[in-house]
C-alpha cells in the first residue's frame, strides 16, 4: 500500500515517473494518430511531428500530474499508479 497516496489527507508520495511515462506514451499515441487520417499529412516527417508534438504535450501533462498539488493533478497521477506497478 505504500504505492498508493492517501488522498484524504493530501499526503503525496515522491514522484517516481508513472504518470509522466503514461502521459508521454499516451500524448504520442494520440499525435500519431490524426498523422495518419490525415491525407495531406501522410509523409513521414509530417508522421514524427505530430508524435513529437503529442509526446511534448503528454510529458507536460504528466509532470503536472506528478508535482500538482490540486485535485485536478492527483486525478491525473492515477493511471501512473497502474504504472508503477507494472514497473
Amino acid at each position: 500500500m505504500g504505492l498508493l497516496m492517501d488522498i484524504r489527507s493530501g499526503k503525496r508520495g515522491s514522484a517516481s515517473g508513472g504518470a509522466i511515462l503514461f502521459w508521454i506514451v499516451a500524448g504520442a499515441a494520440l499525435g500519431f494518430g490524426p498523422s495518419q487520417l490525415l491525407p495531406r499529412v501522410s509523409s513521414e516527417s509530417w508522421m514524427y511531428l505530430w508524435t513529437a508534438a503529442g509526446g511534448l504535450l503528454g510529458a507536460a501533462v504528466g509532470f503536472y500530474a506528478e508535482w500538482g498539488t490540486s485535485r485536478l493533478a492527483r486525478i491525473l497521477a492515477l493511471p501512473g499508479i497502474i504504472v508503477d506497478l507494472i514497473k
